[in-house]
């Protein structure tokens, strides 16, 4: 990637060769620094080539080439033309009659920024659709500033490791160039990924210059605002995928929703891996890719699968995601070879790198008390956060978010009252409005769960619901009404719960109906289960065709479709309704209707088994029994019978057969 750049000869005409030595040093200076290319510095290539034959023989430009240790050359002549001169230079492989790209400029001689910029931006396009651009969607660049792409350039290679600040750089970019279309593109999608709320004046200007984009840009760009249903929008992705096959955008845009929300819509999140590892093969050093097929594999893989995956992924970034994939890796690892897992101190490495990138984003206020990817072992990370917390390195809002993550963790080992109260802590924060509700979510799910008191839980929703009320909107006040609704159900409270409904059913978003129709379902199902799993079944598979719901409200109603199937018989069709903790979620609402995830494994193992699926329900109890270990009084007996039958399971030949893997 070392570029050498020889002088060019001047043919017929000795007044050029001054022009010729010059156009090696702006040459010199505009591929430098374009992603991972440098060049030769100027001066030492100009000193060492003074003696050589001008034009320079190919053969002379490969030896200097190889002894500066460069892995092209190029070279070129100089002829005039009337009052202009034509430039044309050719790029070659070092070791090799293999050329590059080839490029001619047409300009004054005085003009030398002309004929610099126009034989750069040339072999830069030429190079690039050979398969080497430095970022997957600058075939058709939209910038003539050097600068703009440099900056654009530093935010594909800060994005690329996962790294802060890659929308600083994205934005100096269309700074330098207002015209400069991909920049704002690639800041729309890292702002999504960062899960920040959209930039209005970013994303208008990106609509303004939308057909300057080349073709599949545009369609990038017309899929990602698309609001279809998930299902059908990864279909979408996929079709483009298909069209274009070597275009990672396509490829991650189809995958991502399938390992973040694809189990929750019925959509097994082994679907995403064929798309990641093609992804993987064009672009094998992203992270973010690496990242991807981690979580995949700790779903579907077994841990030392698992292990490599993450490893990798940490390989290639640096601190927090470096941190945060090295500790999965190893506990994975461990798991695999039966070793002791990491010292508790393992956090504290974790934990510093959180607090010296801390920035208030909501991806670290939701990350903050998740030291591990994935919930698979709860007791172990519960052990991680209360050394850091006993280390005193979050301070201020970090400290304070880490609330949120400790109480997932307390609910997913069965301390439900404690999950409540330190959830309480985000009441009335400045954190997201999804993050301040916490407790109410809590408190409303343990409560229908029958593992918090619904008298205490119910304080805890009036409180949140009078507190948040007047100033939620949209998705966050749909959920608190649902929290008030569901103590009505638990409470038996028929005017509270059918005023709530007639609310909900008037929201004017398709979410508010489906979630009153959710509430209906599990009022039903207080005096006919067998009619309330039907008609909670209906709205499941309503919103796994059209979106539109609550995974918290999802989560506990298809407990109950579950158990109705099972009261039939139809073990095997439960598998469609509790596969969704196999999802990566990303965000505090999904993260917080996890809480349920515990049940959820008992009833998944349980139908598993009565569907014959011995090797899946052992792996599903293991997880159960090894997580939920401080269940409430009202679980107690759930616990020893999952521990009763999985005993029973690995007693088998299939039990021993081999190692177990994990989820899926």
């Amino acid at each position: 990637e070392v570029i050498a750049v020889m002088p060019l000869g001047a043919v017929s005409d000795t007044s050029l060769t001054r022009l010729g030595q010059d156009l090696v040093v702006t040459l010199s200076a505009n591929f430098d620094g374009v992603g991972s290319l440098r060049s030769v510095d100027a001066a030492t290539l100009l000193m060492k080539a003074r003696d050589l034959p001008s034009p320079m023989p190919i053969a002379d430009a490969q030896r200097l080439g190889r002894e500066l240790s460069a892995g092209s050359v190029m070279t070129g002549t100089l002829l005039s033309e009337g009052d202009q001169v034509r430039a044309s230079v050719v790029l070659y492989k070092v070791g090799s009659d293999s050329v590059l790209a080839k490029a001619t400029a047409l300009a004054p001689p005085r003009d030398i920024a002309a004929l610099t910029d126009s034989l750069t931006w040339s072999v830069l396009r030429q190079v690039w659709r050979r398969g080497t651009a430095p970022s997957p969607v600058l075939t058709g660049l939209t910038t003539e500033s050097f600068d703009a792409l440099r900056a654009f350039l530093d935010g594909e290679r800060t994005f690329r490791r996962l790294e802060p600040g890659a929308n600083a750089h994205y934005r100096r970019a269309f700074e330098l160039d207002p015209n400069f279309a991909q920049a704002y593109l690639r800041y729309e999608y890292v702002n999504n990924w960062n899960l920040e709320p959209r930039d209005s004046a970013v994303y208008a200007r990106l609509l303004e210059l939308v057909d300057k984009l080349p073709e599949r840009e545009r369609l990038w760009v017309e899929q990602w605002d698309n609001t279809t249903p998930l299902p059908e929008r990864v279909e979408e992705w996929k079709a483009l995928a298909a069209r274009y096959p070597d275009y990672p955008p396509f490829l991650m845009a189809a995958a991502d929703p399938i390992v973040h929300f694809g189990p929750a819509y019925g959509i097994p999140i082994i679907e995403a891996m064929p798309l990641l590892e093609r992804l993987d093969a064009l672009v094998p050093d992203h992270a973010d890719t690496k990242m991807h097929l981690a979580m995949v594999r700790g779903v579907i893989g077994t841990p030392d699968a698992a292990a490599d995956a993450y490893h990798v992924a940490a390989s290639l970034t640096n601190g927090t995601f470096a941190a945060l994939l090295a500790l999965s890796g190893d506990v994975n690892e461990a798991m695999a070879t039966g070793a002791p897992l990491p010292p508790a101190e393992r956090a504290l490495d974790l934990a510093r790198s959180m607090a010296l990138e801390w920035d208030g984003s909501y991806i670290q206020s939701v990350g903050a008390g998740f030291p591990l990817m994935q919930l698979d072992q709860v007791p172990y990370q519960q052990a991680l956060m209360e050394r850091v917390q006993g280390a005193n390195i979050f301070t201020g809002d970090a400290r304070l978010a880490t609330a949120f993550g400790v109480s997932t963790l307390l609910a997913a080992r069965g301390e439900w009252d404690a999950a409540m109260q330190t959830a309480a802590q985000l009441e009335g924060s400045l954190f997201a409005p999804d993050l301040r509700i916490s407790s109410a979510r809590v408190a409303a799910m343990g409560a229908w769960l029958e593992a918090i008191d619904p008298v205490a839980a119910d304080r805890v929703v009036r409180r949140v619901r009078t507190a948040e009320g007047a100033r939620l909107t949209g998705q966050d006040r749909i959920e608190l009404l649902w929290t008030d609704a569901v103590m009505g159900v638990v409470l038996g409270d028929s005017a509270r719960t059918w005023a709530l409904v007639d609310t909900l059913s008037r929201e004017p978003t398709p979410r508010g109906p489906r979630t009153a129709r959710s509430v209906a379902g599990l009022w039903l199902n207080r005096t006919d289960p067998q009619a309330a799993g039907d008609s909670l079944r209906a709205v499941s598979e309503s919103m796994m065709r059209e979106g539109y719901s609550l995974l918290s409200a999802e989560a506990i109603g298809r407990l109950v479709v579950a158990r109705t199937l099972r009261a039939r018989g139809e073990d095997a069709a439960v598998e469609r309704y509790l596969m969704w903790p196999d999802a990566g979620v990303n965000s505090a609402r999904l993260i917080g209707a996890s809480v349920a995830m515990p049940i959820t494994e008992y009833e998944r193992a349980s139908a598993l088994e009565a569907a014959g699926n011995a090797e899946a329900a052992i792996k599903h109890y293991r997880q159960f029994v090894d997580n939920y270990d401080r269940p409430p009084a009202a679980h107690r007996a759930m616990v020893d019978d999952a521990k009763a039958r999985l005993a029973a399971l690995e007693a088998t030949d299939a039990g021993k057969s081999r190692a177990v893997p994990r989820g899926g």
